[in-house]
Parts: structure tokens; C-alpha cells; sequence
């Protein structure tokens, strides 16, 4: 996971940035906490939505982890709505059209096998609940009420550890918050943002 921390950081610097926001969602969620750890001068404020600690986390669903352990969804429509409900929740498990959506996006850019994997191994061999308490960045933690991977205990213990960290959680919030609950999440990540 440090190495996808320091590879935001290089882009934030490449891009000409000292400090900034940083939002993570998911797997991304824990790059974001491992660049606040290891370079807190470079996040202003931390976002974190749909992720969890890694080791130490409470575990996802059975069935919504079985998914997640292979990358097939993500080269065959047809698997992608066969998992998606299971692996997604939340809206997704009730919207057919948003399924069929995702399909699509995720069809357009698969990763590499080797690629998928290697992250995969990234978040089993990852934990930041040791040093939570030592994020200094001020945090919104965002989580879905219905998200069957980073199950909803996972954001409140985030924002318990983290110092100060805000709390929000989406009703029927599944996975894919930032999808199929972008209206619910704007006004309050916009207040955290501008404040």
C-alpha cells in the first residue's frame, strides 16, 4: 500500500501540488490513509468512503468477498450482473439499469490479471489500525448502510480512531457509494470540503 501512496504523492507533486484534499473510495480509501500517514505535510483534508483498515477490519459478506476474489466481472457483462447485487448492495442490488451501467464502464478499462491480483494482495497484507490515532489530516469518513465489502462497523471504527473525524453514513448506501449516492454524499463533502 506504500507504494500507491507514493505514487499519489509523485503525481501530486508532478502536478505542482505541496498539500491538498485527498479523497479516497474503496481500495483507494486505504492509499489515501497510507499517504496521510506517510505524508501528512501533503493532505489538507482526507476522505474516505466505502473502505475500511484492512487487517482489523470487520470482514465483508461471504458472497461479497468471493466476488471480489477474482477479476472476471470486469471482462464479462454477463458475470457483472450475476455478482454485482451480492458484491455491491445497496442500490445496485435493486437498480437493474445501474447494473447494466457499470457493466459497461467496467468493460471499457479491465485491468491487467497480474495487476488485479497484486492489488488484491496490497489489501490482504495491509493494516492501518495500528497508527489511526495518528492522522492528523481532519477526515470525513463516508459509508453505505447496505455495502456488503467495507460493511458499515468499518467507518465507524475509522472515525472513532481517527482524531475528530466526521461520520456520515448513506441509508441505502451500497459499495458504489460515489455512484448511486453522489446526491446524498454532495452537500455534506462539499460543507467538509469548504470548511
Amino acid at each position: 500500500m506504500g507504494f500507491y501512496a507514493n505514487v499519489a504523492r509523485k503525481i501530486l507533486v508532478g502536478l505542482g501540488y505541496d498539500r491538498a484534499d485527498v479523497l479516497g473510495f474503496s481500495f483507494g480509501g486505504m492509499a489515501a490513509q497510507e499517504l496521510a500517514r506517510n505524508s501528512p505535510h501533503a493532505v489538507e483534508r482526507l476522505v474516505l468512503i466505502g473502505t475500511s483498515c484492512g487487517w482489523g477490519a470487520v470482514p465483508g459478506r461471504p458472497l461479497a468477498v468471493f466476488g471480489l476474489a477474482n477479476p472476471l466481472r470486469y471482462y464479462f457483462a454477463s458475470y457483472f450482473k450475476l455478482v454485482a447485487p451480492t458484491m455491491y448492495g445497496g442500490r445496485v442490488s435493486r437498480d437493474p439499469d445501474l447494473v447494466r451501467r457499470q457493466a459497461a464502464v467496467r468493460l471499457q478499462r479491465p485491468p491487467s490479471v497480474i495487476g488485479y491480483y497484486q492489488q488484491l494482495l496490497a489489501v490482504w497484507t495491509w493494516s492501518s489500525r495500528p497508527w489511526l490515532r495518528d492522522i492528523r489530516a481532519r477526515t470525513l469518513v463516508i459509508s453505505g448502510l447496505e455495502d456488503p465489502l467495507a460493511v458499515s462497523a468499518n467507518g465507524r471504527m475509522l472515525a472513532r480512531e481517527i482524531p475528530d473525524a466526521e461520520l456520515l453514513e448513506i441509508p441505502e448506501g451500497g459499495h458504489l457509494l460515489p455512484v448511486e449516492s453522489a446526491a446524498e454524499m454532495a452537500p455534506r463533502l462539499r460543507a467538509f470540503l469548504s470548511s
